[in-house]
């Protein structure tokens, strides 16, 4: 056994060889099967069909499938749907003074509205001499504000180069609830406007901002941050000209709760 395995080891040609001799013996001992049962009276295919595997032929019963199958029904009980009543009610009829307005046209608002001339004052503007009559008759200087801030100072062009510039006798609010809106409230007055500045007697403050009165045509802005509550009268000599105008309006912005009036006294920045 071990010299044939050894044999089939060595070479294909041997494993060819050594298939072919068991397929010749295989043959030989088939054929010697055959023979031996001729005598029975079998054929020779017979003999041969002997040697396979035997097969069950499967059976199964036809009337199975060729009878009728009665269903059974389920049982089912039809449960009843509620029924839903629609009640239908009539449309309330508003009184009369609760009717809705009619419809009015644009054209018609337009053409009832008074006109207003260029230039003519704001019925809720002050009077210019009123509040201008305060400042002094100095040399006056125009700018362009290229930027905002806060509620008290810009700065400006300034022939020809930008100079910081704090609006006289207005502090700006310290609340953090009115810093962003004194800001705001001041760019919307000045920023990209052209303006008026006016000096008074000292040029300049310890930080080297430019001291002035601003004016936008013929609104003071620094009165005005005051009088909406976005600003705080401070009077700083020797600029004091417009100081009593200033403490005014910031009673009257108190008296009416305005801006950072509606809530504890603010105390001024410098």
């Amino acid at each position: 056994m071990k010299s044939l395995i050894a044999f089939w080891k060595k070479d294909i040609i041997n494993k060819l060889i050594v298939l072919v001799s068991l397929a010749l013996a295989a043959g030989v001992v088939g054929a010697g099967y055959i023979v031996l049962n001729m005598p029975t009276g079998r054929s020779a295919l017979e003999a041969f069909t002997d040697l396979l595997p035997g097969q069950s032929t499967p059976t199964f019963d036809i009337s199975v499938y060729l009878t009728p199958r009665t269903a059974t029904p389920s049982p089912y009980t039809a449960t009843p749907r509620p029924t839903i009543a629609i009640v239908l009610t009539e449309t309330p009829t508003l009184p009369p003074e609760e009717q809705p307005s009619p419809t009015v046209e644009a054209s018609a608002i337009l053409a009832s509205s008074p006109t207003v001339e260029a230039g003519a004052a704001s019925p809720t503007t002050t009077a210019p001499l009123a509040y201008l009559s305060c400042i002094p008759a100095n040399n006056r200087k125009t700018a362009n504000v290229v930027e905002v801030v806060d509620g008290n100072t810009v700065r400006a062009l300034i022939e020809g180069f930008v100079y910081t510039v704090r609006y006289i006798g207005v502090s700006a609010p310290t609340d953090a609830r009115f810093v962003d809106a004194a800001r705001i409230k001041n760019r919307e007055l000045v920023y990209g406007h052209e303006v008026t500045l006016i000096a008074d007697i000292g040029a300049q403050d310890d930080r080297g901002r430019l001291l002035y009165y601003v004016l936008v045509g013929d609104s003071f802005i620094n009165l005005q941050m005051i009088e909406e509550g976005l600003g705080l009268a401070l009077e700083t000599p020797p600029n004091t000209s417009c100081a009593p105008l200033f403490k005014e309006a910031q009673q009257k912005a108190l008296d009416a709760k305005l801006g950072q009036w509606s809530f504890p006294t603010p105390t001024p920045r410098p």
